[in-house]
């Protein structure tokens, strides 16, 4: 097994600080003034906090994303290639997802690389998967050194 951490990136740690202000400020005088829509403002703030990415880990099987207590297991069967695109998510179109609260996941598109995965913390480090007509993007704190190591591991299973 290979790990690599997911750094912040800077527009993730101002995007997360900017959310945090807006809804947070709302969220606790709401509270502090007992008023219930100030729970479903805390729950927009605390929620994501669980979809964060920390970590990467590469198995003989899978790339299994850390998160806050839990692991999304992605199967490294049927890998194409693993190369680092940085910058590869500009200009995409979230379909269903977070775009910047902890972290940037969910479903994208955009006109390179088409629809996508995203499992992001750092857009300048970014690491596209292509797997046939799926497409993962990741962002590990050493993109060369997770695309070798990926490589490897897909080959060897």
């Amino acid at each position: 097994m290979k790990s690599f951490a997911a750094p912040w990136g800077w527009s993730l740690k101002v995007s997360t600080g900017i959310a945090c202000a807006v809804v947070g400020v709302p969220t606790a005088y709401q509270l502090a003034n007992g008023r219930p829509i100030g729970w479903l403002l805390l729950a927009v703030l605390v929620v994501p906090v669980f979809y964060m990415v920390r970590g990467y880990t590469i198995t003989p099987t899978h790339l299994e994303v850390s998160r806050l207590g839990w692991t999304s297991r992605l199967p490294l069967e049927g890998l194409q290639s693993a190369t680092v695109e940085r910058g590869v998510m500009a200009r995409s179109l979230r379909t269903f997802g977070n775009g910047g609260l902890f972290a940037i996941t969910g479903r994208f598109r955009n006109a390179r690389l088409g629809a996508y995965r995203a499992y992001v913390t750092d857009t300048e480090r970014t690491v596209v998967l292509r797997f046939g007509s799926v497409t993962l993007v990741v962002s590990p704190d050493d993109p060369e050194a997770f695309t070798r190591a990926i490589t490897e591991y897909a080959a060897a299973g």
